[in-house]
């Protein structure tokens, strides 16, 4: 990786920051006892390919180019891919500048670098099989996290926006910040799910792409 200016690095933390995601995956096999794969991936996706094969000279990782939309009507949506390592050293060099997706960078870094020098597949303990799958669990949790206007200092519209006048909450809306799901489980449901009859989860591995 070459050097990159500040200016490169702001733009590309702030197309990051509004089209980008964070995710670590997840994959059990059956015929092997307790072994599990997490591996954490960064990606971009938008119409435009050229912001993103200017993210995979400066940052590396993979461009997809995609040959046809997925829906009549729609552009075709590319996406350029990291993962592991890269995607550690990335998040690293725009984290400074995050807004948006600031928290899950933080988590997706802690994740990373607790595993530098293990390998990505095969038999581990335990409790970090309960710290992995707590820090995945956390990233799904922030990506649902809702606001209120009234934190923010603005009135929200009504519901039929008339009045301007903020809309009674309702009994299931929640303050800024706080995601309307359930607290992580503990350590032990944890453990108990990863070695009893949970599957894999709904996030694979992507097509192609090998662990580094």
């Amino acid at each position: 990786m070459g050097p990159i200016s500040e200016m490169d690095v702001r733009y590309a933390a702030g197309l990051f920051d509004g089209e980008g995601s964070i995710r670590i995956t997840y994959q059990k096999l059956k015929s092997f006892k307790n072994h599990v794969r997490y591996q954490l991936y960064v990606n971009v996706a938008q119409c435009d390919p050229r912001p993103l094969l200017a993210l995979q000279r400066e940052f590396e990782g993979s461009f997809h180019w995609a040959t046809r939309p997925k829906k009549e009507n729609h552009r075709a949506l590319h996406s350029w891919i990291i993962c592991s390592q890269q995607a550690l050293r990335f998040l690293e060099r725009v984290r400074p500048y995050l807004i948006v997706k600031a928290e899950q960078a933080d988590l997706a870094i802690e994740f990373q670098k607790s595993r530098e020098g293990k390998p990505s597949w095969g038999a581990v303990s335990p409790e970090e099989y309960a710290r992995r799958e707590h820090i995945r669990r956390e990233i799904l949790r922030l990506k649902h996290v809702t606001f209120d206007p009234a934190d923010f200092g603005m009135v929200a519209n009504s519901e039929n926006g008339q009045n301007g006048q903020p809309r009674a909450k309702q009994p299931r809306e929640i303050a800024v910040g706080v995601c309307n799901e359930q607290v992580p489980p503990s350590t032990e449901k944890i453990c108990s799910d990863l070695y009893g009859n949970i599957e894999s989860a709904a996030e694979m591995i992507a097509p192609g792409r090998k662990a580094e």
